[in-house]
């Protein structure tokens, strides 16, 4: 959960919360568009809102928001590494609410699974 600020920098009242996935599956770069393609189509099919889209041949990404507010996108890292991110619309939250604490771990975000065909 990530508290929101007010322009002045003080907590306004609301928080989001946000969720990372990470493809494990190498895609190669010439496969990178055409994985964007299908999540875009699909995410299309579902009714979501593209909002933008980085058409770089080396990092892109398609950024979009569902008919009920949550805010999607997919980015291509610089070493290929593929990323899905989730967040929800802003809701009120408790002063009394733990914000959460990942412990400091980090997920290991680049991938190593070969596939026959997104990885050639």
């Amino acid at each position: 959960m990530t508290r929101l600020n007010n322009v002045l920098g003080r907590p306004d009242g609301t928080a989001v919360l946000a969720q990372d996935r990470y493809v494990m599956t190498k895609v190669s770069q010439a496969k990178r568009g055409a994985l964007l393609g299908v999540v875009e189509r699909s995410w299309k099919r579902f009714g979501y809102r593209i909002e933008s889209v980085n058409p770089s041949k080396i990092v892109p990404a398609i950024f979009a928001v569902t008919p009920d507010g949550y805010g999607v996108n997919i980015q291509v890292g610089v070493e290929g590494n593929v990323s899905f991110e989730v967040g929800s619309p802003s809701f009120p939250y408790s002063e009394d609410s733990e914000a959460y604490d990942s412990g400091g771990l980090e997920p290991d975000t680049m991938p190593d699974v070969d596939d026959p065909f997104w990885s050639r």
